[in-house]
């Protein structure tokens, strides 16, 4: 646990990016994200390295989410970590704001909501910063991390006593360096710049965000010219792991929501980018069943937003116009999601104004 500790604190910097002042948009207007509540780590104070004890709440609307998926899979940690659905919508009460819903709670605490989650042990937290993914300890009742950049450390070291494949370092040291020169142009420029230019309160802070994130693909497809495979060296690592959810997402999603159906798209005009979103999906095990961009544009589509460019009710048809041409279509997705536990009429009742087209 030591070692794997001096590992998480070397990485601390750059992987939890949010709040981190070098990554904060100075302009007028702009979005700007605030650092996670909870950090704990697994293998120190109250949280022992046990297999069964934890649980992640996710879903797969959100990329942040999706990245601890691919994580666990990867690792082989599913019966080691088990895993739930929220919904995909946000739930506000009479009292409030109370986060994600909760369809159904396997850690027996009859959670409805991600505030429920939050509060469980913890009745002063409040109702700021409901998000997923949550790393929740099931025997203390409490969040142990919310930060999917250090969840996503947590399982690919702290855990690899229960993992299938323990053998497999995502984060090599030797490659520590230049992951992190990757993830810090891809955090702030693309992974939290489709929000920077989608949640944007002035023109300029928009067109500023747009700007830096064009500039960073551009500089991404250049260094994947000449035939590279991997982001980082010959191996799939952690650089390649945190770029995929939000490439996956960007034509379906970014693009018209954010990005206001303006300017290039992956498929389209990044053939060295798109190459590596396929590339990831196709070869690297368990990364597939981690994929649901029908739920994720469905559940985007659903969130309070005056543009209408993707909405409940053109949801389905964006979706089977923007997704990747390789991509399938929802009778080849049930499948999965009836793996994943999910309701046969999922989203339905948990996706707020979707009616299936």
């Amino acid at each position: 646990a030591g070692h794997f500790r001096n590992r998480a604190e070397e990485a601390m910097v750059a992987f939890s990016a949010a709040g981190d002042p070098q990554y904060v948009p100075k302009t007028k207007g702009a979005f700007v994200r605030g650092a996670s509540r909870v950090q704990h780590w697994i293998g120190e104070g109250e949280f022992p390295v046990e297999s069964g004890r934890y649980h992640l709440f996710i879903n797969f609307l959100c990329g942040w989410s999706h990245r601890v998926m691919m994580v666990r899979a990867i690792k082989g940690l599913e019966k080691c970590v088990s895993m739930s659905h929220t919904g995909l919508d946000f739930v506000r009460k009479p009292e409030g704001y109370r986060g994600w819903s909760v369809p159904s709670d396997p850690t027996g605490n009859g959670f409805e909501t991600t505030h429920d989650v939050y509060n469980s042990n913890n009745p002063d937290y409040g109702e700021t910063q409901l998000s997923v993914p949550i790393l929740f300890d099931k025997k203390l009742k409490k969040v142990v991390n919310n930060d999917s950049a250090s969840i996503c450390i947590i399982l690919a070291g702290a855990l690899d006593q229960f993992a299938e494949r323990p053998e497999l370092d995502l984060y090599p040291e030797p490659l520590r360096e230049a992951i992190e020169e990757v993830n810090g142009l891809l955090y702030a420029n693309v992974q939290d710049g489709v929000y920077r230019c989608g949640f944007a309160r002035t023109e300029e802070a928009h067109e500023e965000a747009r700007t830096n994130l064009y500039s960073a693909l551009d500089a991404l497809e250049r260094s994947l010219d000449g035939g590279g495979r991997w982001l980082v060296g010959d191996r799939f690592t952690l650089a390649d792991l945190r770029a995929f959810p939000h490439h996956f997402r960007f034509d379906a999603i970014y693009h018209p929501l954010f990005l206001r159906g303006r300017g290039k798209t992956l498929e389209a005009d990044y053939p060295n980018v798109a190459a590596h979103v396929r590339r990831v999906y196709d070869e690297i095990p368990g990364v597939r069943a981690t994929c649901d961009l029908h739920l994720a544009t469905l559940g985007y589509a659903s969130l309070p937003s005056k543009d209408k460019r993707l909405s409940p009710e053109n949801a389905d048809a964006v979706f089977r116009a923007q997704k990747w041409s390789w991509y399938p279509d929802v009778p080849d997705l049930l499948e999965n999601r009836a793996r994943e536990h999910l309701a046969p009429d999922y989203p339905l009742g948990y996706c707020t104004g979707y009616a299936p087209a």
